[in-house]
């Protein structure tokens, strides 16, 4: 559901050539004129910025400088630059004569905006695709594991290689259980044949699975009931398909790599542009937020060490989107060896399922009632968004013991951030028994997601925290 980073980076890369664009052309006519303040003398330089601007995404996409970006050598990204150069400038020359403006074009400024162009564009290129092939290969960037036969494993690892897909794969699963040879499979990891693809994806971070296999394979029992778990999980199932295909239902789209056809399968497909507009929203509220938590914090800091002295935040490894693993902070509401004294109490466990809930717990502090029943303890949470590994509003997120025993339809809550707040948590959080009900809640969540949606969760919150009410 999140696979449309490409997107992302389609306008990042727009963004990013536009503003070196502009500084080239600074920068060009000072090297024309010897000082800036001559250049804007001699030249209708905002008039010429604007122009240079508009003309910017336009060569970018008549160059097709994003085709392919992270799989093209340094030799074809120097040629897709030339290419975007020479339509930049052909672009701004054609709109100057054309509109007949006061934009006075000095040739050898052109020029030397050309070479500045050719120049920081290609570099900052080669450091984009530097920066993405790490992150890609990091902890944050996203997961693909193949899923083939030995028919099929060297083509489509073949295929992988010469595509923007390969710093993705995490990979390859043999489903018939065969080993090939590690040429056949370009580089890409052969994961042990005895381990089961479902109890991989759900015990590991795989945000998409590739599935090739033979054609008259994919209808066989096996691979429809691994088609089905995989979809529970909420991962993104992408299909080699071979031509003619047959009608396959749920398709959310077609894609190319290399000279191999894949469909992506999800319940859902998001605008990028909302997701984009989604995270923008975090990172104002996740800046916001932190600036009240150090206030808040230099309150509360005094009362919860007075009261059990030990670390200010409560720190615990959580389970975030697709299985990724992050700290989650809180303000300490427990005292200190509370996880420990929890042992002890799981038989008083109040909740129908993988959570823990009590009522009066008695490892929770004095002050530590209060922050709860005022919502307070979660603002150390802020700083979780601004990292990216939580969202503002999202599904909750479970704690390491509960992650372990999911099912592959359990899982399937994680395909979105987690957030601060969510369905579950304006819904009494504290009233709900049955964790069955807090999954329900999550995924009519992730199928019913909108802005609108979320901005309408904030302002519940905040109601329901104003109120006190299912908190305790």
């Amino acid at each position: 559901m999140y696979k449309n980073q490409h997107k992302w980076l389609q306008i990042a890369l727009i963004l990013l050539d536009g503003v070196i664009s502009v500084l080239a052309l600074t920068l060009a006519g000072i090297w024309r004129f010897g000082e800036f303040s001559r250049f804007i003398q001699m030249t209708a330089y905002t008039q010429l910025v604007l122009i240079t601007l508009f003309a910017c995404p336009i060569a970018f996409m008549v160059s097709g400088m994003y085709k392919d970006f992270f799989a093209r050598g340094y030799l074809r990204e120097l040629q897709h630059t030339v290419v975007y150069d020479l339509y930049l400038l052909l672009l701004v020359t054609l709109y100057t004569f054309a509109t007949k403006n006061s934009v006075e074009l000095s040739r050898l400024t052109m020029l030397y905006n050309f070479i500045l162009v050719l120049l920081i564009v290609y570099v900052a290129h080669i450091a984009v695709k530097y920066i993405g092939i790490i992150r890609a290969r990091g902890h944050k960037g996203w997961k693909l594991l193949v899923i083939a036969d030995a028919d099929n494993a060297a083509a489509i690892c073949h295929n992988i290689q010469k595509s923007d897909w390969k710093n993705r794969t995490i990979g390859v699963i043999m489903i018939d259980g065969k080993t090939v040879e590690k040429e056949q499979l370009c580089g890409l990891s052969l994961i042990h044949p005895t381990v089961s693809a479902l109890e991989y994806i759900v015990q590991n971070t795989v945000d998409e699975v590739l599935l090739s296999v033979e054609q008259n394979r994919y209808w066989s029992d096996e691979v429809q009931a691994l088609l089905a778990g995989i979809t529970e999980t909420g991962a993104v199932l992408s299909v080699r398909v071979f031509f003619p295909a047959k009608e396959i239902p749920y398709v959310s789209r077609l894609e190319k790599i290399g000279s191999a056809y894949v469909l992506s399968f999800a319940d859902r497909s998001y605008d990028y542009a909302m997701i984009m507009l989604k995270r923008l929203i975090d990172i104002v509220g996740g800046l916001i937020g932190s600036a009240f938590t150090l206030l808040i914090g230099l309150f509360l800091a005094p009362m919860i060490l007075l009261e059990s002295p030990g670390p200010l935040f409560f720190r615990q490894k959580r389970v975030g989107r697709n299985g990724r693993i992050f700290t989650m902070l809180k303000f300490r509401s427990m005292y200190a060896d509370a996880e420990e004294r929890k042992k002890a109490l799981i038989t008083e466990n109040q909740m129908n399922g993988l959570m823990f809930k009590m009522k009066n717990d008695p490892r929770i502090t004095h002050v530590g009632k209060f922050i709860r029943k005022t919502s307070l303890d979660e603002f150390p949470q802020f700083f979780n968004v601004l990292a990216g590994d939580m969202s503002l509003v999202g599904t909750r997120p479970p704690t390491m013991d509960e992650y372990q025993q999911y099912t592959g339809a359990q899982k399937k809550r994680l395909s979105f951030r987690p957030g601060i707040t969510g369905l579950w948590q304006v819904s009494g959080r504290n009233d709900i028994t049955d964790f069955s009900e807090v999954i329900k809640l999550d995924l009519q969540y992730i199928q019913d997601w909108s802005i609108y949606l979320d901005i309408k969760l904030i302002l519940k919150t905040m109601l329901v925290a104003l109120l006190r009410k299912g908190a305790e």
